[in-house]
């Protein structure tokens, strides 16, 4: 099974965490003693010390992250703040500052360490917080929008256990001993948050109902807390006022003839949504062959007036938008644009842009009830689109499946012809092998008749010999006969 690594939490210097860090340092005294919850990498830790001096003890539950952070720590200990004997550690020392910086909302028992902190405190010591707002209007609407997605950071920090708003925070620590001294907060509008909602689909009611209260513009609450014990105060209070009015964000972006497009090529401006004409600029830090704005972070209704390019000098050429390529998600009725996605993007014509031109885009935003209207046409065409999308996926469908059943056709005829390939080798092999056998036969026959013609003249020979034999046998037989027939006749004279 997988072991999940816990994240590591970096907090780069543009970030709303390094904001509220900043909003904290502003609270301390240099030179003081301190006692951080949850140090992480030490981000915080060595602005403590090499800025301000202070001597900082830590306590972290990450053995990886606290070695990180160990270099600007007087003292750090590996433990778990929900189980750690706070009798024991560090035990004896007290602090001019505890800061519990996005700490509080890890915790199952924030209140156990709370109560523990008190007594670590000197006279006159003080506890800096800061902790996500639940009750952020970009959570709210992400509510609305039945968005609840835990994420790596943010609100939905998947390691969060608590959420607090500002009341449940100042009620707990009432409750664990403590008293605000200063309220701070660090704001976040809408279209920067993780949520990505659309203000404007709501109804206006709605929108001003959630965006009047101050406490919706709070992405982390921040505040200075005393003991209870100490001299009574009234709260310092640089909260801010309501939610600004709901914005999108458009990008221009360059790039080279060969480049691809990004967001660190690219430069931001803020448009109102609701206003009918405004003008969003951009100015170019360097030369650009291609230039491209993403027209907003959200899906939309956006009536373009008029797209102009500034020289340095002055000069204003109009684009006119027919020239304009755009993504598909985009449908243009003339001046009208209608955006599918937060991607949707218009590409002005290929030519040299010159470093510090300025782009102008003249535009306007409708509320919800405009853009409702105006998408219609568009959500129908998109409707159409994917109809046809789908029809041509089951044709494709339809055309792979047969394909890949004369695949198997072909497969099966190259597996037959293979076998008729090596059976017909297999009967040449043979028959090369007969045909030598044939040969081997004729040359033994032709051996043999000659063998056998030796042997019939042989027998002629011997035939003809035998038949001489038998004549000279016969004219010795007949000689002897003489012979006997005169042997007699001489007998018979001589003896008479």
């Amino acid at each position: 099974m997988k072991t999940l690594q816990p994240h590591q939490y970096q907090r780069d210097t543009l970030s709303a965490h390094a904001e509220s860090l900043s909003k904290l340092s502003g609270r301390m005294v240099r030179g003081a003693e301190v006692l951080e919850l949850g140090p992480a990498a030490g981000y915080f830790t060595r602005i403590l010390k090499t800025a301000l001096d202070c001597k900082v003890d830590a306590i972290e539950i990450d053995a990886e992250m606290a070695a990180k952070a160990k270099p600007h720590c007087r003292e750090i200990i590996v433990a778990d703040l929900d189980s750690i004997n706070w009798q024991t550690t560090f035990a004896g020392k007290r602090y001019d500052t505890i800061i519990a910086a996005d700490v509080l909302e890890h915790l199952r028992f924030p209140e156990h360490a709370l109560r523990a902190l008190v007594q670590r405190l000197k006279p006159g010591g003080k506890l800096l917080i800061s902790l996500p707002n639940i009750a952020y209007a970009g959570m709210i609407f992400g509510l609305l929008e039945d968005d609840f997605r835990y994420r790596a950071e943010g609100l939905l920090d998947r390691t969060h256990l608590k959420f607090f708003t500002r009341t449940t925070l100042e009620e707990m620590l009432v409750h664990t001993g403590w008293q605000v001294s200063w309220r701070g907060e660090v704001r976040k509008d809408i279209f920067e948050a993780e949520f990505h909602t659309r203000v404007e689909k709501w109804p206006a009611a709605l929108r001003e109902f959630v965006l009047e209260h101050p406490a919706r513009a709070a992405y982390q609450l921040l505040c200075e807390c005393v003991p209870e014990s100490a001299p009574k105060v009234r709260a310092a209070d640089e909260t801010g006022e309501k939610v600004p009015s709901a914005q999108f964000s458009a990008r221009l972006m360059w790039a080279d003839a060969n480049g691809a497009f990004s967001f660190e090529n690219g430069a931001v401006a803020f448009g109102k949504i609701g206003a009918d004409r405004q003008t969003l600029s951009w100015k170019t830090p360097a030369q650009a062959t291609r230039l491209r704005i993403r027209l907003a972070d959200r899906a939309g209704f956006m009536h373009i007036h008029e797209l102009r390019v500034v020289s340095p000098d002055g000069h204003v050429t109009v684009i006119s938008l027919s020239t304009c390529t755009y993504s598909d998600d985009v449908a243009v009725n003339e001046t009208k644009l209608t955006l599918g996605n937060p991607e949707s993007w218009l590409q002005l014509p290929g030519s040299e842009y010159a470093t510090g031109v300025r782009i102008e885009l003249e535009c306007g935003w409708p509320m919800s009830g405009d853009y409702d209207v105006s998408t219609q046409a568009f959500l129908e065409s998109q409707r159409k689109l994917h109809a046809d999308i789908e029809e041509i996926g089951a044709r494709r469908d339809h055309f792979e499946k047969e394909m890949l059943s004369r695949e198997q056709l072909i497969e099966a005829r190259d597996v037959s012809l293979t076998s008729t390939n090596e059976h017909v080798a297999h009967l040449e092999k043979i028959a090369d092998e007969r045909a030598q056998l044939v040969g081997q036969r004729d040359v033994r026959i032709a051996q043999l008749e000659a063998e056998q013609n030796a042997l019939i003249a042989d027998k002629s020979q011997l035939t003809q010999a035998v038949a001489t034999l038998e004549t000279t046998q016969t004219a010795l037989q007949h000689r002897i006969a003489q012979l006997r027939s005169f042997r007699e006749w001489f007998a018979h004279r001589f003896k008479s």
